[in-house]
């Protein structure tokens, strides 16, 4: 199935299977009655100390594609923003009765603490601490950035101590600094991104690669001041 469109917030993947439940209706026996349980479709909940769900809180990040998800316990229970998660295991849990599972790992061996969403395709998210720059270090990333592949450029500055891209149109908003020469970047009705910079040697910074669900690796090379 192709799914054709030129919105960034077109979400193909959702609007794929909905296609599919519609013309794959017919193939497939029905369901169990409303109010049933089909076995091995998703354990019942189970209940889990707070010393427990105190393992998982923190913002996880895709490091490919800038989308990030924040977690946090409150009043006894693991929530994904404002919405509660359901325990399925110690490490586990769903998000109401969506076909949706979270899986926890804990840090290893130097690797940080992971998150698999498992929905159509396994996504990794990594837990990662807040990173603090100041004004100083985020005007090492200002300056103008083209992109010869989308025939734009973008500009960056520091602004209200963020560090902010504008295009030649609209604004992007504030670059959040997740690792280092690393950043994420949600722009307003648009699909997150995620910004690495480049450095060559005494040249200092030289481009950023630019990543989203959707592309990899679209360069862009600074311009000289």
């Amino acid at each position: 199935m192709i799914i054709l469109g030129k919105l960034d917030t077109l979400q193909p993947s959702s609007l794929a299977r909905q296609v599919a439940d519609v013309c794959l209706a017919k193939e497939f026996p029905e369901g169990p009655e409303r109010g049933t349980k089909r076995a091995g479709v998703k354990p019942n909940p189970v209940e889990l100390s707070e010393r427990e769900l105190a393992a998982w809180p923190g913002t996880y990040w895709n490091l490919d594609t800038g989308a990030s998800w924040e977690f946090s316990v409150k009043d006894g229970k693991l929530r994904i923003g404002r919405k509660e998660l359901t325990p399925l295991a110690a490490d586990r849990f769903g998000i109401g009765d969506l076909p949706i599972e979270l899986v926890f790992s804990l840090a290893k061996d130097g690797a940080p603490r992971k998150l698999t969403w498992v929905d159509v395709e396994p996504e990794v998210f990594e837990a990662v601490p807040e990173l603090d720059l100041t004004k100083a270090q985020f005007e090492e990333y200002a300056g103008t950035y083209r992109s010869d592949e989308l025939d734009t450029a973008y500009t960056l500055s520091v602004r209200d101590g963020e560090l902010v891209a504008r295009g030649w149109r609209d604004d992007y908003g504030s670059l959040r600094p997740v690792v280092a020469d690393g950043f994420g970047l949600s722009p307003p009705s648009m699909p997150s991104a995620f910004i690495r910079f480049t450095r060559g040697g005494q040249k200092g910074l030289t481009g950023f690669t630019l990543n989203t669900s959707g592309c990899k690796d679209i360069r862009f090379v600074k311009r000289a001041e």
